[in-house]
């Protein structure tokens, strides 16, 4: 979720909007994409379990699933989980991934971010529609991040910069899909799309998807 940055859970803790955020990701995470997305790793054997401890959060893992079945009992994989609102009908959120790269706080402080730090095997980013639909990318996190740092160090242009307004600043760095798509374009298993439409999650969750849409940050 938002954890990520080098000081974790506690860098918003104190105005409480970090809190109210992340309490807004969870229902859409713990709603349609718990039952309509891990819920197909799950028939396949994998075990979904919510990482709660700070020190593997400030990993860049929110999530571990573990394979129960033999011969690959005990297997695991550890997930980072970015879930971002619609900006709008008039808006395509698709074009580009928000990297967070660096974060400076109110206090003139500045720490490394997820981009940087994140040590997850997979990177779930998660886009939620206008209509109440997700696009769930589902990305090899060693193999995309690998492509992006090489990129970067080879030209500091070629990914625009992006900063937040909020309290504490969020840099980032916006990542073209097309860009992403054709770096693995070899490798299918490293970013793969994974469409839940309105109408396969649900009345119930599409209100969660679109109440998330509704919040401010």
């Amino acid at each position: 979720m938002n954890i990520g940055a080098s000081e974790g859970p506690g860098r918003f803790f104190e105005d409480g909007q970090w809190r109210k955020d992340d309490a807004a990701q969870l229902l859409v995470r713990d709603g349609p994409i718990v039952e309509h997305f891990y819920s197909q790793l799950q028939v396949k054997g994998w075990k979904f379990r919510q990482v709660d401890d700070v020190a593997t959060q400030k990993r860049g893992v929110d999530v571990m699933l573990t394979k129960i079945d033999p011969p690959w009992a005990d297997q695991l994989i550890t997930v980072e989980e970015k879930i971002v609102r619609s900006p709008g009908p008039k808006k395509d959120a698709l074009k580009a991934f928000l990297f967070e790269d660096k974060i400076e706080y109110s206090d003139g402080r500045v720490g490394f971010s997820w981009a940087r730090t994140c040590e997850a095997d997979r990177l779930l980013y998660a886009f939620c529609g206008e209509a109440g639909d997700i696009r769930v990318f589902w990305m090899n996190w060693p193999v995309i991040k690998a492509h992006f740092w090489e990129k970067y160090g080879k030209d500091h242009t070629f990914f625009p910069d992006w900063t937040s307004r909020q309290k504490h600043k969020l840099h980032c760095k916006l990542v073209p899909l097309s860009w992403v798509r054709e770096v693995t374009a070899g490798d299918t298993a490293a970013c793969r799309m994974f469409y839940l439409s309105a109408k396969a999650i649900g009345e119930e969750h599409v209100e969660v998807v679109k109440a998330y849409n509704r919040s401010k940050y």
